[in-house]
Formats: structure tokens, sequence, C-alpha cells
């Protein structure tokens, strides 16, 4: 990049000589680990020399340098110090993610020198974790190549990477959520104190010849206020940036982003015995807060040491990216472990988390994945303690699952040439009528299938009572038909090729004039074949046929009636 300064390498964890898991280091002995130059995958240091990659040149998987410079932390011209680039931050998390899957990999060793583990057993390891090495820096090399791709042919010098600054307005009406880089700008530059020839005049408090307008002269006597030419109001500097923390609970908005413009009362008297407002505000808690917090927060980006926290911000964003590539295997996991119950009928959650199908899953996948296992015991080492098993979590596991399929069956529906529909409601566990809509159609192969799309409840129930009272409410039928029709353009299936529809007897969906078959051909202005539902007309026809004598229908009463006398 224009510049022989080298940073420290973004590997944070790299063994070191007094690390266990290690064995003897003769040439002949296999699957251990190994010392010479020329073996791969390795990252011999002394104790002395922690978080340094090595600096010969036949070490793969570790940053190279010329074999008299070490890498070191600390340059030598702090002025020639390039800042790291997100892309190169990107990649140095990215190779971090590499090393620590190849670290994991070192746990083979072990088990080369245990008896009770079969070689069978671990070649099968060997290929799973190798697998997942080699997938992991496919990955790397796609990014890099994709990185490639998009960078121009020109050259970029150094001055030309330190001005890539975005632009940030000091304009204190213009303020908005910033980053610790849009901060530090602020700060350096200032509150912004623009100096005009005339500022606009209040007219309302020039009748009554009252201060009218603002004075450039506040600024000598009250250093950290602002003033915005475009709302004409002036605003306090320090709780703008950091008004947001403890004993500012209390903040008023005025100072910080409507700002104030009562100039009569600025300095003056609010009342007998009361102060001007900025006074008011200068001795006010939660001002004193944010003083402080911008106090140290300037303190601290002025002070020497500051320079040197740019390696450990630099190494904060690639653990960052670390962490996430890490936190997406570990989402896989959990959303496989929810598949799986889902699939088998299982619920995930019971009267106690730490006894659920879900929690004990997990565990015992945990004992046989290093990954899972490393996650569970260093809960307490992540903020917030984040475990992605509350039951949060898996409600959004499963929502996510059911958003799959439901894509997946659509894109199924979509490739058909024709579909028809079925319903049928029925009442849960809390007397709720629901409606669950069926879709069947023929695939590629010529093969008719059936597909579950929705199940709702149904809100226009009531809608024959409310006709009582002389409402105009549409009837039951009407609003089944509308209930239909909007799940289908919910899943952006083409109505035209809806063909047929089957429902239940009732006359409220089978009725030829006011059922909803009737509604659905009145609605899309055609004709949509009705074929009545098998099932439930064979039911109707065993009903009717168990009232033509008296004496079945006595036999299947008195049946009902020991049924619920037993149960």
């Amino acid at each position: 990049m224009g510049s022989k300064q080298v940073r420290q390498s973004p590997t944070s964890e790299m063994r070191t000589s007094n690390e266990p898991l290690t064995s003897p280091t003769t040439s002949n002995e296999p699957l251990t680990s190994p010392t010479t130059s020329n073996e791969p995958l390795t990252s011999p240091t002394t104790s002395n020399e922690h978080l340094t990659s090595p600096t010969t040149s036949n070490e793969p998987l570790t940053s190279q340098t010329t074999s008299n410079e070490p890498l070191t932390s600390t340059p030598s011209n702090e002025s020639s110090l390039v800042p790291p680039t997100p892309i190169a931050n990107k990649l140095c998390g990215e190779i971090q993610y590499v090393v620590k899957q190849a670290q994991l990999a070192f746990k083979l060793v072990d088990m080369a020198f245990d008896e009770t583990i079969s070689t069978r057993n671990l070649l099968i390891e060997a290929t799973s974790s190798i697998g997942k090495l080699n997938e992991s820096l496919t990955d790397l090399l796609i990014s890099c190549n994709e990185e490639l791709e998009r960078m121009s042919l020109t050259s970029i010098t150094i001055e030309e990477l330190k001005s890539t600054e975005i632009f940030v307005s000091r304009d204190p009406s213009l303020t908005k959520v910033y980053n610790d880089q849009e901060l530090r700008y602020l700060v350096n530059q200032g509150p912004y104190q623009p100096i005009l020839s005339q500022y606009p005049i209040n007219q309302a408090y020039r009748r009554i010849h009252d201060t009218c307008h603002f004075n450039q002269i506040w600024y000598k006597k009250f250093p950290l206020i602002e003033y915005s030419i475009l709302t004409d109001s002036i605003y306090c500097f320090c709780c703008r940036l950091f008004g947001s923390g403890p004993g500012t609970e209390r903040l008023k908005n005025g100072w910080t982003s409507s700002g104030v413009k009562t100039w009569n009362k600025i300095k003056g008297s609010q009342g007998a015995g009361k102060k001007g407002k900025i006074y008011v505000r200068v001795e006010n808690e939660t001002h004193k807060s944010s003083l402080q917090r911008y106090l140290i927060f300037k303190k601290r980006k002025n002070n020497v040491d500051y320079i040197l926290n740019k390696n450990l911000q630099q190494q904060q964003q690639q653990q960052q990216i670390e962490q996430q590539k890490s936190n997406q295997q570990i989402i896989e996991m959990l959303i496989d472990c929810v598949r799986y119950l889902a699939r088998q009928g299982l619920a995930c959650r019971g009267q106690e988390d730490q006894y659920s199908n879900f929690y004990q899953l997990v565990h015992l996948l945990s004992r046989h994945n290093s990954v899972l296992e490393d996650w569970i015991k260093n809960i307490n080492n992540r903020p917030y303690k984040v475990t992605y098993m509350s039951k949060d979590s898996q409600n959004e596991f499963i929502q996510l699952l059911g958003d799959c399929v439901q894509y997946e069956n659509v894109c199924e529906i979509k490739e058909a040439s024709y579909y028809s529909i079925m319903a049928d409601s029925s009442i849960d566990s809390n007397r709720q009528d629901m409606l669950s809509i069926f879709i069947r159609f023929v695939n590629k192969n010529g093969e008719a299938e059936e597909r579950f799309v929705s199940i709702k409840p149904l809100h226009l129930k009531t809608g024959k009572l409310l006709a009582k009272f002389k409402l105009f409410v549409p009837c039951l039928s009407d609003g089944i038909a509308n209930h239909i029709l909007e799940v289908l353009n919910e899943l952006h299936l083409d109505i035209d090729k809806l063909i047929a529809q089957s429902y239940d007897c009732a006359s409220n969906m089978s009725g030829e004039f006011n059922g909803v078959r009737a509604k659905i051909n009145e609605k899309l202005q055609r004709d949509i074949k009705y074929i009545p539902c098998s099932s439930h007309r064979s039911n109707t026809a065993v009903k009717h046929a168990s009232e033509a004598t008296l004496d079945i229908f006595f036999f299947l009463w008195s049946g009902s009636e020991h049924l619920c006398f037993f149960t």
C-alpha cells in the first residue's frame, strides 16, 4: 500500500510452546504438532513473543514479512501508519476464524494417542475437521477474489486513503446518532459557532423592547453553546453529543434536538428570583453528566495512548468479524435442532426450560461437537450472556423454518399450470373459529400434490347477529370468500390458474346461490368448478342412513351415552 510499516498480526489466539495438546516432535510420528519450518498449520512462538506471527517464509497461514523484520505493534513513525480499511479488517477477521478452526483440529493429536478411539473413528473425525477447514479456506479465497474484482486498476496513494472521511454536518439542528469516528471529528472541531453580521430578529420580542436576537458575545461567556443558522436556535454541544447515559434521564430536547430561541429568557430573569435559561442549564445535573462524559472522551482522544489504541480498535473489529462467523455456525446448529424436533413432531419447550427437548438435544450434541461445547461453556463471557436458546429465539427459529417451507411450497405451486383450493374451519382450544386452506396441484412429474398454505381466524362469524340491528355487514359466506381470495393474493398466486374448489356440504360453503362457491364465482366473474368433499359427503350419507329407523337411532344414542358416562 505504499508503506513498509508492518502492523501486528491479527491472529490473537496463536499457540505458544507452553500450551498443552502437543505431542512428541519427531519427524516420524504422524498427526503430531509440527515444529519444523516446513510443516503446515503451525504457529510456533516462544513465551516472550506472544501475539506475533513467525517470520519464516516457508510457513503457510501466517503473516509473512522479510526474514529480518519482526512483526511489531508499535511503528517507529506514527505519521506513516495507514488506517485499516474495512476490507482489511474483514479479511483479518476471516483469517482469525480459519486459524481458530485449525486450532480445533489439533484435538486430533490427542485422539491419535487415545487407545480407546479406533482408527476408523479417528479418520472420520479428521475428515470432518479438515472438510470444515477446507470450506472456510474456500470461502476466504472467494471473498478475496470478489474484492479484487471490485477494485479498480488505478493506484491509490496513502494521502487518498487518509482523505476518505465521511462528511458530517456540524450544524446542531441536523444531529443524529454518531459513530466513534464522527464523534471524534466533531469533538476536534468544537462547538459550531458561526459569526454573522446580523442575526435574525424576533419581531414579537422587538415590539416589547426585549432581547430579540442571538448575541455572539454569548460564545465567550458560554463556550459550549452552539448556534444553528437553519433554525435560528441555540443548542448545548456536550448534551447534544453525549446526552445518552447515566444521569440524563430528565434531559430536555430543547438543548439537543429542537433548540432554544426564547432570546428574552436566555440570560435575563424568568421571574422574581429566577435565573435565565442558560444559567439553569449550566447548573443542571443532566448537563454536568454530559459534560463529564465529554471531558473524558476529549481527554482520551487527545492522549498519546490513543495512537496505540488504534491497533486495539483494529483487533476488536477483526474479532467481531470472527465472532460473527462463529455465531453463524452456532445458529445453523440450533436451527437444525429445532428442525429435527419439528420433523419428529416433538415439542421444543416444557414446563422448565432446562429439561425441555430443545435444551437436552443441544447439550447432547455439545458432547460430540467442540464448537458447540465451547459456546455453552463461555456463556458468561459474552455480552448480555447471549445463548440464542431462549423461548423467543426458539419461536424465531420456528418462524424462519415455517417461512422457508411456505416459500418452497409457493414456488412449487407457481410452477404448476393450474391449481385448486380446499377450505374448512374448525374451533381451536380458545373457542376461536380457524379457517384452514389447502392447495392441490400437479407437479412437473405429473403427480398430484397437496400443500397446506394458511390457517387464520375468521372475524365475520357474527355477521348475521349484527344484522338484527339493521347494520350493513357482509354475510358469512361472503366474508369467507374474501378471506380465501386475500390469502391467495398474499401468496402472490395467479387467480387465473384457479380451476376448482372443494368444501364440505354445509349450506354456507356449498350453497348454490349464497354459499362460498357462489361468492367465489361472483368475485372472479367466471365459473369455478365445485367438487364436494368426499369425506364430508360419506359422513352425511351415514348420518342420514342412521336416522332411517328408530332401532339404529336408539343404538347410536345409547352408545354415545355410554361413551359420555365412561369418559
